[in-house]
Protein backbone atom coordinates (compact mmCIF):
# COMPACT_ATOMS: atom_id res chain seq x y z
CA UNK A 1 0.00 0.00 0.00
CA UNK A 2 2.82 2.40 0.87
CA UNK A 3 4.63 1.50 -2.35
CA UNK A 4 1.51 2.24 -4.36
CA UNK A 5 1.10 5.69 -2.74
CA UNK A 6 4.78 6.45 -3.25
CA UNK A 7 4.52 5.50 -6.91
CA UNK A 8 1.47 7.72 -7.39
CA UNK A 9 3.25 10.67 -5.76
CA UNK A 10 6.37 10.15 -7.86
CA UNK A 11 4.30 9.98 -11.06
CA UNK A 12 2.36 13.10 -10.07
CA UNK A 13 5.49 15.12 -9.24
CA UNK A 14 7.19 13.96 -12.42
CA UNK A 15 4.21 14.89 -14.58
CA UNK A 16 3.96 18.33 -12.95
CA UNK A 17 7.69 18.87 -13.54
CA UNK A 18 7.32 17.97 -17.22
CA UNK A 19 4.24 20.18 -17.54
CA UNK A 20 6.08 23.10 -15.92
CA UNK A 21 9.04 22.59 -18.24
CA UNK A 22 6.76 22.65 -21.29
CA UNK A 23 5.06 25.84 -20.08
CA UNK A 24 8.36 27.56 -19.30
CA UNK A 25 9.94 26.77 -22.66
CA UNK A 26 6.80 26.80 -24.82
CA UNK A 27 7.98 29.84 -26.81
CA UNK A 28 11.31 28.21 -27.59
CA UNK A 29 9.62 24.95 -28.59
CA UNK A 30 7.04 26.69 -30.79
CA UNK A 31 9.74 28.82 -32.48
CA UNK A 32 11.73 25.67 -33.20
CA UNK A 33 8.70 23.87 -34.63
CA UNK A 34 7.83 26.95 -36.72
CA UNK A 35 11.37 27.06 -38.12
CA UNK A 36 10.83 23.53 -39.46
CA UNK A 37 7.71 24.48 -41.43
CA UNK A 38 8.13 25.10 -45.16
CA UNK A 39 6.38 28.51 -45.28
CA UNK A 40 7.52 30.90 -47.99
CA UNK A 41 6.92 34.44 -46.69
CA UNK A 42 7.38 35.94 -50.16
CA UNK A 43 4.11 34.56 -51.48
CA UNK A 44 1.31 36.87 -52.56
CA UNK A 45 -2.33 36.36 -51.62
CA UNK A 46 -5.58 37.75 -52.96
CA UNK A 47 -7.27 37.67 -49.53
CA UNK A 48 -5.97 37.66 -45.98
CA UNK A 49 -8.38 36.52 -43.28
CA UNK A 50 -7.32 37.43 -39.75
CA UNK A 51 -8.60 34.87 -37.25
CA UNK A 52 -9.34 31.22 -37.88
CA UNK A 53 -12.30 30.95 -35.53
CA UNK A 54 -15.80 29.99 -36.56
CA UNK A 55 -16.45 33.13 -38.66
CA UNK A 56 -12.93 33.34 -40.11
CA UNK A 57 -13.03 29.72 -41.22
CA UNK A 58 -16.38 30.18 -42.98
CA UNK A 59 -15.18 33.34 -44.74
CA UNK A 60 -11.92 31.70 -45.81
CA UNK A 61 -13.81 28.67 -47.09
CA UNK A 62 -16.12 30.80 -49.19
CA UNK A 63 -13.25 32.88 -50.57
CA UNK A 64 -11.25 29.76 -51.43
CA UNK A 65 -14.05 28.24 -53.52
CA UNK A 66 -12.64 30.09 -56.49
CA UNK A 67 -9.56 28.00 -57.29
CA UNK A 68 -7.77 30.99 -58.82
CA UNK A 69 -7.86 33.05 -55.61
CA UNK A 70 -5.16 32.57 -53.01
CA UNK A 71 -6.36 32.91 -49.41
CA UNK A 72 -4.19 33.22 -46.30
CA UNK A 73 -5.70 32.62 -42.84
CA UNK A 74 -3.72 34.08 -39.92
CA UNK A 75 -4.25 32.65 -36.47
CA UNK A 76 -2.64 33.95 -33.28
CA UNK A 77 -2.67 30.64 -31.42
CA UNK A 78 0.74 29.37 -30.45
CA UNK A 79 1.73 25.78 -30.90
CA UNK A 80 0.46 24.37 -27.63
CA UNK A 81 1.37 20.78 -28.36
CA UNK A 82 -2.16 19.77 -27.38
CA UNK A 83 -2.07 21.30 -23.89
CA UNK A 84 -5.26 23.28 -24.44
CA UNK A 85 -7.19 20.12 -25.31
CA UNK A 86 -6.81 18.70 -21.79
CA UNK A 87 -9.76 20.06 -19.78
CA UNK A 88 -8.19 19.49 -16.36
CA UNK A 89 -5.24 21.75 -17.22
CA UNK A 90 -7.45 24.79 -17.77
CA UNK A 91 -6.92 26.17 -14.28
CA UNK A 92 -3.16 25.62 -14.45
CA UNK A 93 -2.90 27.55 -17.73
CA UNK A 94 -4.35 30.76 -16.27
CA UNK A 95 -1.73 33.49 -16.13
CA UNK A 96 0.57 31.76 -18.62
CA UNK A 97 1.34 32.79 -22.22
CA UNK A 98 -1.60 30.59 -23.29
CA UNK A 99 -4.12 32.84 -21.52
CA UNK A 100 -5.26 36.01 -23.28
CA UNK A 101 -6.31 37.63 -19.97
CA UNK A 102 -9.96 37.63 -20.89
CA UNK A 103 -12.50 37.99 -18.13
CA UNK A 104 -15.90 36.39 -18.15
CA UNK A 105 -19.07 38.24 -17.35
CA UNK A 106 -20.57 37.26 -13.98
CA UNK A 107 -21.99 33.76 -14.28
CA UNK A 108 -25.09 32.38 -12.64
CA UNK A 109 -24.31 28.68 -13.00
CA UNK A 110 -20.54 28.62 -13.54
CA UNK A 111 -17.39 29.93 -11.85
CA UNK A 112 -19.18 29.51 -8.52
CA UNK A 113 -15.96 29.19 -6.53
CA UNK A 114 -14.51 32.44 -7.92
CA UNK A 115 -14.97 36.02 -6.72
CA UNK A 116 -18.22 37.45 -8.12
CA UNK A 117 -18.51 34.32 -10.28
CA UNK A 118 -16.00 35.88 -12.71
CA UNK A 119 -12.89 34.15 -14.02
CA UNK A 120 -10.08 36.73 -13.75
CA UNK A 121 -6.30 36.71 -13.40
CA UNK A 122 -4.98 37.57 -9.97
Amino acid sequence: MVLKRTLVIVLYVTSMFIFGFILKYSDVLSDFLYSLSPIDTRQEFDYIVVGGGSAGSVIANRLARNAQDRVLVLEAEKNTMGLLHIPSLGLLLQGTPFDWSYKTVPQQSACLALNNNVRTLN
